[in-house]
């Protein structure tokens, strides 16, 4: 994506300037509505955001086991079944039933 991009010397590092018509896609692609007087200084921060994922990309990472399914079984839950509020109960909190069900306005012709 910087590819033809022009380098920028910052404090600590040097990395590649995002180009404005590169900035102009990510706006369009993510629906954003910048501000031309607000423009170079989102330029600029956001190649500066490029940059430190640049450094983070030059980390060594080959030592590092990474097990996926070991990860996710330790956040998964049992799968228990309990006891349900009855439909006579959750109804009793609206005034707008019909049928045995909840009442909500029409929002498909």
């Amino acid at each position: 994506m910087l590819h033809n991009a022009k380098l920028f010397l910052c404090k600590k590092c040097l990395y590649t300037m995002l180009q404005e018509h590169e900035f102009e896609k990510l706006c369009q692609l993510s629906r954003l509505r910048i501000d031309a007087k607000d423009k170079d200084s989102f330029i600029q921060r956001l190649s500066e955001i490029f940059a430190w994922i640049d450094q983070l990309q030059e980390i060594d990472v080959s030592n590092v086991k990474l097990d996926i399914k070991e990860a996710c079984d330790k956040h998964e839950r049992s799968d228990d079944s309990c006891k349900c509020d009855s439909n006579d109960d959750i109804l009793s909190n609206t005034t707008n039933k019909k049928f045995n069900m909840f009442a909500v306005p029409k929002v498909v012709e």
